[in-house]
């Protein structure tokens, strides 16, 4: 069990440091809007062009996959319930540092797949890469400040972006696991991205 002291609630606002090289902070607070564009052409590219099964097909299995990692991972860090916060070192923290981003790149490279546009999902995946690669310096920075030694022993047994065989656990790290309902609820907007995208296909 973690010390008391380490397991003292804290929210995402609560973990930013107030000090730390400007441009990561910034793309930080920034990754949804910097995301956002990839979106708005993949709804632009599905009006102008006639959706195949395949790729509706293709695109919504990477979506689910990544709305699944999503809820799983909320199930266990909690970020968005009214419940506190701590260092979570179980669910999929035990196999990858950062399984939301992993989770949100899915989600986006899913949705730009439907539309067929190849080229779209690839500049949408590199997009998410780097943006969260950037994103995750001032994330870890944070944490460190937060945690310290028992964060650190955590980066060093979990890899950041492979998920692999998770080694033995920093404490417990868990806490009580919210409800999947409590889960999904909190979840339940990220299929909104899909509407722009699906809507000329259905409406064909």
């Amino acid at each position: 069990m973690l010390p008391r002291a380490e397991r003292r609630t804290i929210g995402v606002e609560a973990a930013r440091p107030s000090v730390g090289p400007l441009f990561p902070r910034w793309i930080y607070r920034s990754r949804g809007v910097l995301i956002a564009p990839v979106i708005c052409a993949a709804s632009v590219t599905a009006w102008r062009s006639e959706l195949r099964a395949a790729d509706v097909g293709i695109g919504g299995a990477l979506f689910l996959l990544g709305w699944a990692t999503r809820i799983w991972a909320q199930r266990h860090l909690g970020y968005r319930l009214r419940d506190g916060m701590h260092l979570t070192t179980c669910g999929p923290y035990r196999w990858v540092r950062n399984p939301i981003y992993i989770a949100n790149t899915l989600i986006v490279t899913g949705t730009t797949a439907m539309t067929g546009a190849y080229w779209l999902t690839a500049t949408a995946a590199l997009l998410c890469g780097g943006v969260y690669a950037l994103a995750t310096r001032h994330e870890e920075r944070a944490l460190r400040r937060r945690y310290g030694a028992p964060y650190r022993a955590y980066a060093a047994l979990t890899p950041r972006w492979i998920p692999s065989r998770p080694a033995s656990p920093v404490g417990s790290g868990c806490g009580s696991a919210r409800s999947w309902p409590q889960v999904a609820a909190a979840e339940c907007h990220v299929p909104l991205i899909l509407v722009p995208v699906l809507l000329p296909w259905v409406l064909r």
